[in-house]
């Protein structure tokens, strides 16, 4: 599964996004939310 963020495969140090059924790296997380979930707050 790819990190949708930076396009990465995720393999270690992700966070299973429900919502949005993707893997996201730790790292991107925030980013993530950010951009994905704008509409949704």
């Amino acid at each position: 599964m790819k990190c949708p963020v930076c396009g990465k495969e995720a393999r270690a140090h992700i966070y299973y996004c429900a919502k949005c059924a993707v893997y996201v790296h730790e790292k991107c997380w925030q980013e993530h939310v950010e951009a994905a979930h704008k509409e949704k707050k």
